[in-house]
């Protein structure tokens, strides 16, 4: 990892510490608190493309992710581009996770967020866990949010199709990370 020590945890797996280091080759290359989402190489995401999701604030108040990787999808259960993240939470969850991502476009700073869901089939619960950087538009704000996603259960099996009921997931971890703004 060629990233600062603060930004070690966030390197959930082998991809997410391969963003992480993209992520602050490019803040440095800019000399910025976070690099801008133009800057990013598709060449240099290619190999980790099936674990990340990017996501783009519409306004202040909807998170729409624009794109879903093919191996996010298949933990989750369905693609998710297209939908606004923040609206598919329920009860508790809402203002929790409305919170937590306002604080990654406000101060900016990075998230690291596992969350706990259960298959349809077998009622198995596993644990995901996503990584969020956030990504400057041209005038220097936050403007979109780029993750990996890893699943935290080895026993996972693939083939049986998880709930896409997403008032049946919590999140049980949530972490700010310093990135130089202050948390």
């Amino acid at each position: 990892m060629n990233s600062p020590k603060s930004l070690e945890a966030l390197c959930i797996s082998d991809q997410a510490s391969r963003l992480v280091d993209i992520w602050h080759e490019e803040r440095v290359r800019e000399n910025a608190l976070c690099p801008q989402k133009a800057s990013l190489s598709m060449v240099k995401l290619k190999t980790i493309l099936p674990y990340i999701y990017l996501s783009k604030w519409e306004g202040t108040d909807a998170l729409v992710l624009q794109i879903s990787g093919t191996q996010l999808d298949a933990w989750l259960g369905k693609n998710l581009a297209g939908i606004d993240l923040l609206s598919l939470f329920q009860g508790d969850e809402i203002q929790k996770n409305v919170d937590f991502y306002q604080s990654i476009r406000t101060k900016p700073c990075a998230g690291k967020v596992t969350r706990r869901r259960v298959t349809l089939e077998t009622n198995l619960q596993f644990d995901y866990t996503t990584i969020q950087l956030p990504l400057f538009n041209a005038e220097g704000q936050v403007s979109h949010i780029i993750g990996v996603g890893h699943q935290a259960m080895d026993a996972y099996d693939q083939t049986k199709p998880v709930s896409t009921d997403f008032s049946k997931t919590v999140a049980n971890y949530l972490e700010h990370i310093d990135i130089g703004a202050g948390i």
